[in-house]
């Protein structure tokens, strides 16, 4: 019977010394990061509390269903057209995202205590609003950007959630793959809030007003400027346009953002007076798909919509 000699038995070493040192720990890493990819973080937030003052529900619906635009993802799967047309339908969830980290699906957000938010506290809403931390101290992909509400329509927003018809729909969780659970685990981190707009601001057709929509409600620069798809990083020029968007069946319908910025050859804003602007707006949808919240934004005021008008043509023009 031959024997293993010395040299055989060196690379039986040698190999487990490898195993040891490299495959050992990828392992740990890759069982680490699909199981515990979920950190839970804590940060600083004014606590808020609803209201039963049926003029600030009033206002929280106004914002929902218009500007901040939370049936835009929040609204009932099934009546996808009908929030296109800027119809009121209940914000129970179900429509979902395909990225590269996973599928995002977004939640039931009616009073429901079994499915939606009726079982989270106030501080629970309005921390996951301010900062991305749900209920449970983890933090997803930053898709909403609310960080700037004001206090006083925040408190709107909660209020009306809160005076809602529950509705019992279940939706899935978000699923991340591999990828997703490693960004979330080891890169993706939360941070403090910046400031809040002040209460005080007027709300009228002014610029600091259109500022505050298009910055702290309507998202116009995450859309309207030219990012990575992967990291979300700025590209481009504030409002300068350039962000592409992909259908998810039919590539011949992908569509890039374009420029809000007041230049006469590049610009969507600048050839138009503010009565028709105001008149665009309103107007919702023309095209087959697009990915512009086309149905909340046509609920707006004409005085929200002068005022956003007023800020983009106060804008430097492309250089």
């Amino acid at each position: 019977m031959r024997k293993s000699g010395p040299h055989k038995n060196r690379w039986k070493i040698i190999l487990a010394l490898i195993s040891l040192v490299i495959i050992l720990p990828i392992t740990l890493l890759v069982i680490d990061i699909t199981f515990n990819f979920q950190h839970s973080f804590d940060l600083p937030f004014e606590k808020l509390a609803a209201s039963n003052n049926p003029a600030i529900i009033a206002r929280g619906e106004y914002l929902a269903y218009g500007p901040a635009r939370c049936a835009d993802c929040h609204g009932d799967v099934n009546q996808r057209d009908a929030i296109g047309a800027g119809e009121k339908v209940a914000l129970s969830g179900g429509f979902f995202e395909e990225i590269f980290l996973g599928t995002v699906r977004f939640p039931n957000i009616t009073p429901d205590k079994e499915t939606g938010i009726g079982r989270l506290s106030d501080d629970q809403v309005t921390r996951f609003m301010r900062t991305g931390i749900n209920h449970r101290g983890e933090f997803g992909l930053p898709f909403m950007n609310y960080q700037r509400l004001s206090d006083t329509d925040l408190v709107a927003i909660l209020s009306f959630l809160r005076a809602q018809t529950p509705v019992k729909n279940r939706v899935e969780p978000t699923d991340y793959n591999f990828l997703g659970k490693l960004a979330l685990a080891y890169f993706i981190k939360p941070e403090i809030p910046p400031p809040a707009f002040p209460d005080s601001l007027p709300r009228t057709a002014s610029t600091e007003y259109g500022r505050y929509l298009a910055e702290a409600m309507g998202s116009c620069r995450e859309c309207h400027t030219h990012r990575s798809l992967k990291t979300g990083a700025y590209l481009g020029e504030f409002y300068a346009g350039g962000m592409q968007f992909e259908h998810p069946k039919e590539p011949e319908l992908n569509l890039v953002s374009p420029s809000l910025l007041p230049d006469s050859i590049t610009g969507k804003v600048a050839g138009l007076t503010k009565e028709e602007f105001v008149e665009r707006m309103q107007a919702g949808q023309f095209l087959s798909w697009s990915p512009m919240p086309w149905g909340p934004f046509s609920r707006m005021t004409k005085e929200d919509i002068e005022a956003l008008y007023i800020y983009l043509s106060s804008l430097k023009p492309a250089g």
